[in-house]
Parts: C-alpha cells; structure tokens; sequence
C-alpha cells in the first residue's frame, strides 16, 4: 500500500479524454492488429497522452504495445555488429521443429543461416533442413557482462521515461530493486532472443515460443527484422499478416488462465499427450492455431489480443497472462522481466503453481524470490517513513 502511495503520486490521475480516446483507437483496430481476435492497447511512445494511459491500462492488468522506440535506439543491433563482437562463440540453438536444444553451431554460421533465408541450414546430425531459433543469451552470464555496456544503456535509454520507473532494473516501482545483493538476486535479464524467419523449404515449421506464463512481469522490444517473407501459411496469410516483417503475439488476459488449462488437457487428451501436468501452459508444449484459438472463443468466450510486433514496437505483458509468439520474418528482440506492485499477486501465484509441478519440472523451482522482494520493498519504504521496519 505504502509503495501504491508513492506510484499514485508519482503517475497522478487518468484524465477522461485519454480512456475515450483509446476506445476510439481500439474499435479502429491498430496497426498490426490481426483480425479475429480483441484489439490490443497500441499507444505511441511520443504522446504523453498515451503514456498517462498506461498506467491506468497496467493497473487493469492489461497488455500494451508502445511503438515508435526505433528513433530512440543508437546502437548497432544488426546481425553484422554481434558477428563482429560474438562471431566464433559456440551458441545452443533451439531446433523449432523438435523443439530440442542443437550444438555445433557457432553465432556467425547462426546469423549466416538468419540472414539468408533461401535456404534453410542443414541440421548439424541429420543433415536436415532446419529452422532455428536462439533464446536466453548470454546463457549463464549476465547481459552486462557479455555485451557492451553502451548496448544496455541503449536499451533502457528507449524506454519512455514515464515507464522507466517500473521497467528499469533501479526503478522505484520495481520491486526486484529492493532486494539486495547479499540475497542472490535471480537475473531477470535482458537477454537477447533472435529467430529465423518463415521458410518455404520447412513450410510446417515457424521459429515461435509457444504458449506458457512468465515468472513475472515483462518486456520486449524487437531491435532489429529482416524483411516481409514472400509467402506465408495460410494461417497468417487469413489473419492479414501478409506482407508483415516482425512476429505475431497472442495474448490472453490472465484471468483466463484457468480455462485455458482446462482445454489444453482436453486438447492434450484428443492429442494422445502423455504427462500433462496439471497446469498444461506451464508445460510450454503446445501453440494456440486458429483452429485452437476459434474453440476457445465459442467453448470458452474468451479470445486472445492479437497483432504483429514490429521493429521498434515494445511489448509489455503483466505477470499471469498466458502468451505465444510466432516469427514471420527473421528478427532479434531483448526481453526483461521486472516485478510491479499491480501483479505480485499474480507472481505469487506462479510460484505456488510452480511448486505444485513434479520435482525435475523446469519450472518446480521458485527462482523469482517474490516474497524476499516483498519483505525488501516493505522494509525501504517504512524505513524511508521512518517506521519500524518488519521482522524478518
């Protein structure tokens, strides 16, 4: 409550002319909307207006794109800069059509097969064509430690200012900032997630994540896009993502998250799955097609906020919503996650769901530190009141 205070003080008060105005723009259906689906909350990193409204759309716990950030990243993301910092370094790569991890590739022969989509590279033991994807890089290292300092600054100099507070590793209404260093905090990045785009000569594979919960609360912003595939699967091609360079998101409001599951172990049971835990979104083993999404909206009258994420377009998803992205284009984004005061609720929730999963499950550990945080924030704040701070 103390924290909320602070964070009511600081962003002040809705103004009603600016909640109008985003019904207007969303019964407009924004750019990169795709259609069937709810209309995403699309507001421009250069309108204040926009960026007040963020704040009462966050504390709705609702998903936002900001776009427009292109203009405020300086640095080079291009795949030529990280062959000349990173070339040679061995990479695991993620085979999308296995979905198993793939060694034997080097960053250089990775950004090779990402730059060149006309033929997809050979899968180093099969000698099969292969789409490929890397994800949570630097593995095992922070993004500091790996990469230019200029390139973090970059990063978080992009995020609008109005935003940084909670988004920002040092913000005031980031939780994860409270918790200090003696504690081991968890790395909740940036890292670095690149993929290649559509292929016709793997036509039934898409580099894509698919549909699971982060631990906390995120972001992601796609720094750089190869462009517009010739052609896409029907799928895209009936959404109107045709002619799009960037990467279709599904999103679902976390709310939903129970029905969800529910057809998921339905789905998993037409599907002859064996070991469905009981929170199947949490498995990361399933992607939402049309078909999928079609059944949920009729069965279960819910439907996910759909569109395409662009080069310099921002996403930022509140802890809890279940989400899937496809690549339709080869691109690079960096993600973050960050803990706001609106959805530690929701993180809380996470790790008691996490600790329910079987022992070896990817997820049966609790590496977020939540109530540590919690406890952390609460103490700074009574003891910037001058109160006596809580025991331990």
């Amino acid at each position: 409550a103390a924290i909320h205070d602070r964070q009511q003080h600081h962003a002040g008060h809705l103004k009603p002319s600016a909640k109008h105005r985003f019904v207007q723009g969303a019964a407009a259906r924004p750019r990169g909307q795709l259609a069937g689906s709810a209309p995403v909350a699309a507001l421009s990193s250069s309108s204040p207006k926009d960026l007040e409204l963020f704040d009462h759309l966050w504390r709705q716990h609702v998903p936002v794109v900001i776009t427009g950030l292109a203009a405020q990243l300086h640095e080079d993301w291009s795949p030529a800069a990280f062959l000349r910092l990173f070339g040679p370094e061995p990479v695991k790569l993620m085979d999308c059509a296995s979905q198993t991890p793939v060694e034997g590739f080097n960053l250089a022969r990775f950004f090779g097969a990402y730059e060149e989509r006309a033929v997809a590279p050979p899968h180093p033991m099969t000698g099969e064509p292969t789409v490929l994807k890397l994800k949570d890089w630097p593995e095992g290292a922070h993004f500091c430690q790996k990469f230019p300092r200029a390139y973090f600054d970059d990063c978080m100099r992009a995020i609008p200012r109005r935003m940084r507070e909670r988004l920002c590793a040092d913000g005031a209404f980031n939780l994860a900032s409270y918790l200090p260093q003696h504690a081991v905090p968890p790395d909740l990045g940036p890292k670095l997630y690149a993929g290649c785009g559509y292929d016709p000569a793997c036509p039934n594979v898409y580099s894509q994540t698919n549909l699971h919960c982060d631990v906390s609360d995120a972001f992601n912003i796609m720094v750089h896009s190869g462009p517009a595939p010739a052609r896409l699967c029907a799928e895209e091609r009936a959404a109107g993502a045709e002619g799009m360079a960037g990467a279709v998101w599904d999103i679902w409001d976390a709310k939903d998250a129970p029905k969800i599951s529910q057809y998921l172990r339905v789905r998993a049971q037409e599907l002859g799955y064996r070991g469905v835990s009981q929170h199947p979104i949490h498995d990361q083993i399933f992607y939402l097609t049309d078909r999928d999404r079609r059944r949920l909206r009729d069965s279960y009258g819910i439907e996910s906020y759909r569109f395409v994420q662009g080069v310099g377009s921002m996403v930022v998803i509140p802890a809890g919503c279940p989400h899937q992205v496809r690549n339709l284009s080869s691109n690079i984004k960096v993600a973050m996650d960050f803990v706001s005061p609106e959805n530690v609720d929701a993180c809380l929730r996470l790790a008691s769901d996490f600790r329910a999963l079987s022992l070896g499950h990817h997820l049966s550990e609790d590496k977020l530190q939540a109530p540590a945080m919690l406890y952390h924030a609460l103490k700074s704040v009574l003891a910037t009141r001058g109160a006596e701070a809580p025991p331990s």
